[in-house]
């Protein structure tokens, strides 16, 4: 697999020419327009997805997380080790929880010692250690992923479209040809180091999903690149 860092710079270095050459031919009044529409639709993408990935967990979520361990922890075998009765707490969470939980690597030691920690380790201080330690974390860079790609594809067509619009309606302006064009190519390299780190996100979703246990996409494959590596460690997730 040492051929995986290469192909991913040669597909950053791909995505950077595509785009140059697209806008280049495409002109700055709608390049413009463009560049601006997938920048807010990146930022807001961000933005909302953090705040969306808050409200649903705390309100939907959270609650039914920690009912779901106090219950379990009322059952528990006192003549099973903290550690077993935290596996098997985990496993009697809700199916759809438990299917999520699964695609992710949980540090079941770390929860030993959160609970180790605690003054008054009742069941309702449990289920809450639990939740917001080992739990939340989970959830929330899931619910932020999905969020994201939401709010982003949607924001990203609603502004391709006012793009079209634009370069319909200043198509006859007379701006200098060489210039309009020259712009719109640098644009067009914001536009692919933009896609680039969008890229990286979707490869940081990867490694969330599968636990970063594929051997031909993997965290250190990724970290031996040059430049993709670059875009990946900006990933706010």
């Amino acid at each position: 697999m040492k051929y995986i860092p290469w192909i991913l710079d040669l597909i950053c270095v791909a995505v950077l020419a595509v785009n140059i050459l697209s806008y280049y031919r495409k002109g700055f009044v709608k390049v413009i327009v463009s560049f601006v529409g997938f920048v807010a639709a990146l930022v807001c993408g961000v933005i909302a997805s953090r705040f969306l990935a808050e409200l649903v967990f705390h309100r939907f979520i959270r609650e039914h997380l920690m009912d779901a361990l106090m219950n379990y922890h009322l059952e528990s075998d006192v003549t099973k080790s903290l550690a077993e009765n935290l596996t098997h707490s985990l496993q009697s969470l809700p199916d759809w929880v438990s299917g999520l939980l699964s695609l992710f690597s949980i540090d079941l030691n770390q929860a030993v010692e959160l609970i180790d920690g605690l003054v008054n380790p009742d069941t309702a201080a449990i289920a809450q250690t639990l939740t917001e330690n080992l739990l939340q974390p989970v959830f929330l860079s899931f619910l932020g992923m999905v969020f994201f790609l939401f709010v982003f594809v949607i924001l990203l067509f609603v502004f391709r479209r006012l793009a079209d619009l634009a370069g319909g309606l200043t198509g006859h302006i007379p701006l200098v040809s060489g210039l309009n064009q020259i712009l719109g190519g640098a644009l067009g390299g914001l536009s692919g180091l933009l896609w680039v780190f969008l890229l990286a996100i979707f490869a940081s979703l990867f490694l969330l999903i599968t636990a970063d246990s594929v051997s031909w996409l993997n965290r250190g494959l990724i970290e031996q690149s040059k430049l993709f590596s670059l875009a990946f460690h900006q990933v706010p997730f």
